[in-house]
């Protein structure tokens, strides 16, 4: 039998600050695919629609992580710098971000800026799960890395595979999305915070 750590049990992430979305609140005791942000404005071409989460992650390690569902709608989830508000529902305060573009392909973006010189780092498919995890180094910073999970990896201990970890970041840190589409979804945000 498989070791499930109760620490890394995920927790919905809670929106706030929405603008131009709605988001699926999630219930006590629901499932997590209640936690649910989709942009409801009008498309204008712009990350002009997002919201943050009401949880942060203070110290520790952590991640946050979602379910890709369509693959033509452009949108960007991550963890920004700070508690909450979140003022700017735009993706240029991001600061660390998995963004998928709306032709399939998975990005980075760190305080806005996509990097890599805009070359994708893998593509993306419905049902796979993207993660920005944090992890905590001994001078009180923390590393910040990029994972993709395909569909077909299941289970507690699927981490996917890492494909750029950056060094530095400060916490706290708070869940922050940006939706470029209109029907653009984050789909089964969801938070492990280890403490």
């Amino acid at each position: 039998m498989e070791f499930v750590d109760p620490r890394r049990a995920p927790e919905a992430v809670v929106w706030r600050d929405m603008v131009g979305t709605s988001a699926s609140a999630p219930d006590p005791g629901a499932p997590l695919e209640l936690s649910t942000l989709t942009r409801t404005a009008v498309a204008s071409g712009q990350f002009d629609a997002g919201a943050a989460s009401t949880q942060t992650i203070t110290r520790g390690d952590g991640y946050v992580e979602f379910t890709a569902t369509e693959t033509d709608k452009a949108r960007i989830l991550g963890l920004s710098t700070g508690a909450p508000p979140d003022l700017d529902p735009g993706r240029m305060d991001i600061d660390f971000a998995i963004r998928l573009s709306n032709s399939g392909d998975v990005l980075v973006a760190e305080h806005g800026a996509i990097i890599n010189g805009g070359v994708a780092y893998a593509t993306y498919a419905p049902g796979d799960r993207l993660r920005v995890s944090v992890t905590e180094q001994p001078d009180g910073t923390a590393d910040v890395a990029y994972a993709l999970i395909p569909s077909a990896c299941a289970g507690p201990n699927c981490d996917g595979t890492t494909f750029l970890v950056t060094h530095g970041a400060a916490y706290p840190f708070r869940v922050d999305a940006s939706m470029r589409e209109q029907g653009a979804t984050i789909t089964d945000a969801r938070l492990v915070r280890i403490r």
